[in-house]
């Protein structure tokens, strides 16, 4: 896991050190703490991707950074509308899941906890 220490910050840059280096690679995240990023929780690659599984009648979809139960609710109105029989689990991976972790295990099928470097390990300290 790589992390860096904030040096200096304006509006629009942040500026760090790198405190433990390593390869920055594709597809990877960013956790910061006590932030919490706005972005949506199902876009639009992923209704493709959630049709595509419809109509191949996959078994199970794995939401992650899942940071309340709207998302669980809104993925299982469509399962139900295509009368798909397809179970949802969530994955917590941040500590915005933490207040709304009640109602986001009511609404799930099954749990996955990112105990590991990177997700909750670094949020946490676990």
């Amino acid at each position: 896991m790589m992390s860096l220490a904030v040096k200096s910050k304006t509006k629009d840059v942040v500026k760090c050190i790198v405190v433990d280096g390593g390869e920055l690679k594709s597809r990877r995240h960013l956790n910061v703490r006590g932030k919490s990023a706005t972005l949506p929780s199902i876009t639009d690659k992923d209704w493709e991707d959630i049709k595509f599984g419809v109509d191949n009648q996959v078994d199970f979809y794995a939401v992650s950074f899942v940071k309340d139960a709207k998302v669980v609710h809104e993925l299982k109105d469509y399962l139900h509308r295509c009368n798909a029989d397809i179970h949802v689990i969530v994955k917590i991976e941040s500590a915005d899941s933490i207040p709304n972790l009640h109602s986001i295990l009511s609404a799930s099928d099954g749990v996955m906890v990112a105990a590991h470097a990177g997700d909750c390990y670094s949020l946490f300290n676990i």
